[in-house]
């Protein structure tokens, strides 16, 4: 009696198992790659003492920086940080890592020419950070940059601390990423173009196109910009060339190709006029130098 059941629970079998063979086979389930990590994610403040530093040597203005007061200090993957309070160097660690990788990544910048790290120096108090500012010849700033060394002052509450940190900080990347120091207007330039960029990026706003938007005309002769070593005295005449040197930056980021930007830099660093080497490193965009005059007169 149980034969005719049998013989009908193999016949089920063999058209379940016949059936199957006509469809593919589910594959496994390949395992989503992780996210990628945010900018500045892998920043891993770490506190430690002097000694502890993997990196101790100090420039002229970093000593005269160390020698103002007591000091704390840690390290990141990229930078030693030198603080008197702890979260305002959690947070610096933070943001100028996510900056750093920013800015090389929008340049396209792959190999550091310097050796050790770069220091940046946080300044508390107010009184400590003019001081330094006095003994240095500079003016009433927030922030300012030197070869492989960063400073600003960061008061209780500065809601601005975070766009003037990025602007040393656009000033150190490009000492460390080009074998020569590199024309006067393109530290500038880049610096004030990534004050906005990356801090729009690092906010979650934007970026990429405008740069810092700063306001005003912008209209420093192209032809003595070029040649400008060091800030202009005159007030007017200095933001005018501060700008300027955005704007140019801008329109060979935004018109031209982000990615032919450092073989621009190097060519001029190696003594190539800048005249030449726009039209060499753009040749389908400027056919002449009169060309890309015209198109960066355009740009605003």
């Amino acid at each position: 009696m149980k034969a005719p059941f049998l013989r009908a629970g193999a016949a089920l079998f063999c058209v379940v198992t016949l059936a199957a063979g006509q469809f593919p086979s589910t594959p496994p389930r390949t395992p989503a790659a992780p996210p990628a990590p945010a900018p500045g994610a892998g920043a891993a403040f770490a506190e430690k003492s002097w000694d502890q530093l993997s990196d101790k040597l100090l420039l002229e203005w970093g000593k005269q920086a160390i020698a103002s007061g007591k000091w704390r200090h840690g390290e990141t993957e990229h930078m030693v940080i030198h603080y008197q309070k702890l979260a305002e160097a959690q947070r610096a660690a933070r943001e100028a890592e996510a900056y750093y990788d920013y800015i090389t990544k929008d340049f396209g910048l792959e190999k550091d020419y310097r050796k050790g790290k770069s220091h940046l120096f946080i300044f508390a108090r107010n009184s400590d950070w003019v001081a330094f500012c006095t003994e240095v010849g500079k003016g009433r700033i927030a922030s300012t940059s030197r070869y492989s060394e960063m400073y600003i002052e960061a008061p209780a509450n500065n809601e601005s601390f975070s766009r003037n940190l990025a602007f040393p900080v656009s000033c150190c990347v490009m000492y460390r990423f080009f074998p020569k120091y590199v024309p006067y207007w393109v530290v500038t330039g880049v610096a004030f173009f990534e004050e906005g960029n990356a801090y729009k990026k690092l906010k979650g706003i934007g970026g990429g196109a405008r740069g810092s938007e700063r306001h005003g005309t912008a209209q420093y002769p192209l032809k003595d910009l070029l040649l400008v070593t060091a800030s202009p005295t005159d007030t007017h005449e200095m933001y005018e060339y501060y700008r300027t040197c955005e704007r140019l930056v801008r329109f060979l980021l935004v018109k031209g190709d982000h990615r032919r930007f450092v073989p621009l830099v190097t060519k001029v660093n190696n003594g190539m006029p800048f005249q030449q080497a726009v039209v060499e490193v753009y040749p389908e965009k400027f056919k002449t130098f009169n060309e890309f005059q015209a198109a960066y007169d355009l740009f605003q």
